[in-house]
């Protein structure tokens, strides 16, 4: 079956631990063999936002589930290998994490729209590697990193 996008997350809730509200992704957005995009609106009571919008800690998390949504949308239509949803998942790794030197910029509001990419995702064993951009309605990046997961 050839998917249609965007898909939203909640089709693939059985798939992943996440459960709301801590499920922060909106909806998968394209897909290909090795990474995907996802993307976010930033609501008002969004468990992401502190006093001053968007904490720094809430994009690396925008990328692991960006991560968990792309591989559970993958697997649901063939590009990557079936294997049992996780029963849990660990960031366990953030290598050179980057963020945009417009601080302005790194402080998206409610109402605002994030794309997360995902690529180049590497298993190990239980071990996931793979980079990951948030970019902003202007297509501007926010942050970059490279994240290691394990799931089980």
């Amino acid at each position: 079956m050839k998917p249609e996008f965007p898909r939203p997350v909640t089709d693939f809730l059985d798939s992943i631990p996440h459960r709301p509200p801590f499920v922060w992704i909106d909806e998968v957005t394209s897909l290909t063999e090795d990474g995907g995009v996802c993307q976010v609106t930033l609501k008002p009571d969004g468990l992401y936002l502190g006093p001053e919008g968007l904490r720094r800690s809430s994009y690396l998390e925008f990328m692991a589930q960006g991560f968990a949504y792309v591989r559970a949308c993958q697997t649901a239509f063939g590009l990557s290998p079936a294997r049992p949803a996780p029963k849990r998942a660990f960031l366990v790794s953030i290598q050179d994490a980057e963020y945009s030197e417009d601080e302005k910029a790194l402080r998206p509001v409610a109402g605002d729209r994030l794309k997360i990419e995902i690529r180049g995702a590497r298993e190990i064993g239980p071990i996931t590697l793979f980079s990951a951009t948030v970019r902003d309605q202007v297509d501007a990046q926010l942050a970059f990193a490279r994240l290691k997961v394990f799931s089980e």
